[in-house]
């Protein structure tokens, strides 16, 4: 007997950050650091938040990182244009666009100017998008903008999730700020 796959669910960031979570939660973190948005037992997403000057000294995503134990070792960091280059294990890569990356036979990092826009007020401005396809099926994608980034983290549930895309327990009210941090703590250790 054939079991079906599990299905495939969507976290996404914008703005200040403006957060819908795996459960359809949507909420606010608030101040500068570095913060869990998926932190399970194989896969690790952290996001670096920074005020800008356009957000009135509200944070936004500078930076996503993409690590843990799926990715056997390897780091992805993209940040904002203004934040520097697209880098796996501290190298630089993507330096030229459209160009696409190779992690090995895990996964490939890609930057253009196609796909679907996290936040539509964005529009107005040219397009540059970081996808990564990793393994398991995960699949990361990051707008970068001047001094910010907005993005959406596709994947399947994973044992011991949690973070600021919440738990994807199917219940969107224990994804609120107070509850994830209660559950995994303020920021990063």
């Amino acid at each position: 007997e054939t079991v079906p796959p599990m299905p495939i669910g969507e976290c996404s960031y914008f703005g200040d950050p403006h957060i819908l979570t795996f459960d359809g939660a949507r909420p606010s973190y608030y101040g500068e650091g570095e913060m869990w948005i998926v932190k399970s037992d194989a896969i690790w997403i952290q996001g670096c938040y920074k005020g800008t000057i356009y957000t009135k000294g509200l944070a936004a995503t500078n930076k996503v990182a993409v690590g843990g134990p799926f990715l056997k070792g390897h780091v992805i960091v993209v940040g904002s244009l203004e934040a520097g280059p697209i880098t796996v294990d501290g190298i630089p890569v993507c330096q030229h666009f459209p160009e696409t990356y190779r992690i090995g036979a895990l996964g490939t990092v890609t930057y253009n100017a196609e796909g679907k826009l996290v936040d539509e007020a964005t529009h107005v401005w040219e397009k540059h998008i970081v996808h990564m396809e990793l393994p398991m099926g995960v699949r990361v994608t990051v707008l970068r903008w001047k001094n910010y980034v907005d993005f959406r983290v596709a994947m399947q549930k994973q044992p011991n999730q949690d973070g600021g895309c919440g738990n994807w327990n199917g219940n969107p009210d224990d994804d609120s700020t107070d509850a994830v941090f209660a559950r995994i703590g303020a920021r990063v250790e």
